[in-house]
Order: C-alpha cells, then sequence, then structure tokens
C-alpha cells in the first residue's frame, strides 16, 4: 500500500513541477479524442466539426484540471 501511495506522490510531484506541459498533453489529448469523435458524424460540415471538436476538448480539460489540483 505504502509503495502505491508513494507512485501517486511522485506522479502528482511530476505534475506540480510541470504544470504546463502537462496542461497541453492533456488539452491534446481532448481534442484529439474529439475530432476522432466528431470525423465519425458524416452529416456535417468540416468546420462545424472542428469547432464542436474544440468545445469538446475545452470541456475535456476543464474536468481533468478540476481533479489535477
Amino acid at each position: 500500500m505504502s509503495e502505491a501511495k508513494t507512485q501517486i506522490e511522485s506522479i502528482r510531484k511530476w505534475v506540480v513541477e510541470h504544470k504546463l506541459r502537462t496542461v497541453g498533453c492533456l488539452w491534446l489529448s481532448g481534442i484529439s479524442g474529439s475530432i476522432a469523435y466528431n470525423w465519425s458524424r458524416p452529416n456535417m460540415k468540416t468546420s462545424v466539426k472542428i469547432i464542436h471538436a474544440r468545445f469538446g476538448s475545452y470541456n475535456f480539460l476543464s474536468f481533468r484540471i478540476l481533479f489535477l489540483t
């Protein structure tokens, strides 16, 4: 149990030291997932798909930041 606690503490320490990199990676994973999801929906224009993907990634990032801090 203490080993798992130590690993969680080391991950948390890395996130605190590399906040900008962490936020950037989370944003990139959110936008990638949103674009992949929106491209699977056939009856939308490309510009609408990109806009929806951006909104989805911002929501994803906001949700993740709430639980990281």
